[in-house]
């Protein structure tokens, strides 16, 4: 009998570190029209807590070259949000269960007009070009399922350029495959205390 609930638990601590130690390293890149005043939003399969973007500005890209991936959305952000700017995008990262926030009006206005998101991986003001990643030593704050939000907060459509990784190349990273064996260990430690009680 202790057996089968040591493996039930050792089952459970393992689904939960796998998706650290086996996500492919899958980036999505290429173009995308975003109407104006409207938003593009992409979010992670599964949850982690590494992200890695590139977004610019793309006046003659070709649009055929795209992944079809996210969705437009009228969110938070619109033309009316930055007064005389000269064009750009703005681009948050955001847990999937914030969403709603950004998206429904009500709760914007409801939160003062502000929403949650990751200060540290957004770009919040128009630029032409947006670049943020995790690095083995600062992660996301939440193991969660990740967003990214594209706004277009102009009065014509844009078309960026885009690269998206939300996961992590494991063998390319001490720091991180040392986390990682740690939490191994502390399984194997939790398994083997439950096969003794």
């Amino acid at each position: 009998m202790k057996s089968l609930k040591s493996l039930i638990i050792l089952a459970i601590l393992f689904i939960q570190i796998t998706p650290n130690l086996a996500i492919d390293f899958i980036e999505f890149f290429g173009t995308i029209e975003i109407p104006s005043d409207l938003s593009w939003i992409v979010c992670s399969e599964y949850r982690t807590s590494f992200i890695d973007f590139g977004l610019e500005l793309a006046k003659n890209a070709d649009l055929n070259n795209t992944q079809e991936m996210g969705m437009i959305v009228q969110g938070a952000v619109n033309s009316n949000t930055f007064i005389n700017h000269e064009g750009g995008i703005t681009a948050y990262v955001l847990r999937q269960s914030k969403l709603e926030q950004y998206t429904k009006s009500e709760l914007f206005e409801e939160s003062e007009g502000k929403f949650d998101n990751y200060p540290d991986y957004s770009c919040s003001s128009p630029v032409v070009s947006c670049g943020r990643h995790t690095t083995a030593r600062k992660f996301l704050p939440d193991y969660d399922y990740q967003c990214l939000i594209v706004a277009n907060p102009n009065y014509e459509p844009v078309v960026i350029a885009y690269n998206i990784n939300f996961s992590l190349l494991v063998e390319n990273d001490a720091n991180v495959k040392a986390r990682l064996s740690g939490e191994v260990i502390q399984i194997l430690i939790i398994c083997f205390m439950v096969i003794i009680m």
